[in-house]
């Protein structure tokens, strides 16, 4: 009588190739574009200073809302 092999482990799922230089560009990118939005907003603000209260006023409002958003993912990732 005899024994049937034993199966072969399972293989690792495949992970998506992450490269270093893809995050370097991101980064670079997402800093330049912000850069470039806040070089506009200074120099609209300078341009037209009747524009500095509702624009404080909006960038507050994008704060919030992004540091909502990001306090949802936190939670939601535990």
């Amino acid at each position: 009588m005899t024994n049937a092999p034993d199966p072969a482990p399972p293989s690792p799922e495949p992970r998506p190739p992450s490269s270093l230089w893809i995050v370097f560009a991101l980064t670079a990118v997402s800093l330049v574009l912000v850069m470039a939005i806040a070089a506009a907003t200074m120099y609209l603000t300078w341009q037209h200073p009747g524009l500095a209260t509702p624009i404080t006023t909006a960038g507050s409002v994008v704060g919030g809302c992004v540091a909502i958003v990001g306090l949802i993912v936190a939670v939601a990732r535990r």
